[in-house]
């Protein structure tokens, strides 16, 4: 279904994001670049009035970001508090509150965190002809560990699958991931409104666009990774990139020193490594991590260890990583989302991996 308004249209538009930029958060950074790619689809200029949380004692912000591509993307934003930052649901009431007066013609809204979900299907009870885009950046019924999580995030699916005009997945294993478990009679219905639509990647006009002083050694390898660490997304198979003794590992996350430094640091002399081959830091706004990004030999991206059937998760840094111009050495999984992208700059390498390390040179320029 498209919506076809012409392009010289001016709609009205409300988007129910919690995380939004200025803050320095890869699901900011997502529903920041989101609202262009609705405007296509919806086919007619959106302006955006964007409501989300306030965060500004909890998280970093990215003010470069901020004042450079995601102001472009929105006319008005208001930022709602809630005591508790788990109570999601409180922040949903009261983002919809804040925008009863306010009647759109278009909505989009964005978990994770759910709280966007309940203030759009809050809204589009009050306003139905509003076309709803609802996106999940994950599945929200199941964690990454393939655990269920509490009935209040099945009930947020069903809100969205009850109300929404288009529901977003970011790859079609999510899609079939999350109707695999989803028990509605309705399904082909949900099917028929469902759209798969990758993160979408910044235009390279702003590749370079932040200026950041950062050495990197000529002779050697340089391959940089920019993300958190987790669980089902360890460090060890990443420092395996340091088995060709050429290697430097450059290392941008916010979670470097506060909980990984000591074992990062064991597990590097357990294996045998030079210290000096790896080189942390912390997080770097997303204009930063793009000029950074553009100058590495390569970039390291890893597959999440999902421990079930259908792995749903692709990484929202391989949008990125694409956007850089480098090439990607990703250690993937078998049938996950990113072992069946095809893109030019992927190197996917699935078994073997020291093997294929220690034959890595350096690009040719």
């Amino acid at each position: 279904m498209q919506f076809d308004l012409g392009k010289s249209c001016i709609a009205k538009g409300i988007a129910f994001c919690q995380l939004f930029p200025p803050e320095a958060d890869p699901s900011a950074y997502v529903a920041s670049k989101r609202l262009a790619e609705v405007s296509t689809h919806y086919g007619a200029e959106i302006d955006w009035h964007v409501i989300k949380q306030d965060y500004s004692e909890q998280r970093n912000t990215d003010p470069h970001y901020d004042q450079t591509y995601a102001i472009r993307q929105f006319s008005h934003r208001k930022e709602i508090s809630v005591s508790r930052l788990t109570d999601f649901e409180w922040w949903g009431q009261r983002a919809f509150d804040s925008a009863i007066f306010y009647q759109a013609d278009v909505m989009y809204s964005r978990s994770m965190m759910p709280g966007s979900h309940i203030a759009a299907s809050k809204y589009k009870e009050l306003y139905p002809s509003v076309v709803w885009y609802a996106e999940f950046s994950d599945p929200l019924g199941f964690g990454t560990n393939n655990k269920p999580r509490d009935s209040r995030f099945f009930r947020v699916e069903e809100m969205v699958y009850d109300k929404a005009d288009f529901i977003i997945y970011t790859n079609e294993n999510q899609r079939e991931f999350m109707h695999s478990y989803c028990a509605r009679r309705d399904i082909d219905s949900i099917r028929e409104r469902s759209i798969v639509w990758a993160h979408p990647v910044i235009d390279r006009e702003y590749v370079g666009r932040a200026q950041v002083d950062y050495s990197l050694d000529g002779d050697m390898i340089n391959v940089a990774y920019f993300g958190s660490f987790y669980n089902e997304r360890g460090h060890k198979e990443l420092l395996s990139i340091l088995s060709n003794p050429k290697v430097v590992l450059h290392i941008f996350t916010p979670n470097y020193y506060a909980s990984n430094y000591h074992t990062i640091n064991c597990d590097i002399r357990e294996l045998g490594y030079e210290p000096e081959r790896l080189r942390a830091n912390g997080s770097v706004g997303n204009l930063e991590m793009l000029t950074i990004a553009s100058t590495m030999d390569y970039l390291l991206l890893a597959d999440i260890d999902f421990p079930g059937a259908m792995n749903p998760y692709l990484p929202s840094k391989y949008a990125d990583y694409l956007a850089s111009g480098t090439e990607i050495i990703a250690l993937i999984n078998s049938g996950s989302p990113l072992s069946k992208r095809s893109d030019s700059q992927l190197i996917k390498v699935s078994t073997n991996v020291v093997e294929f390390v220690k034959t890595l040179k350096k690009p040719i320029e």
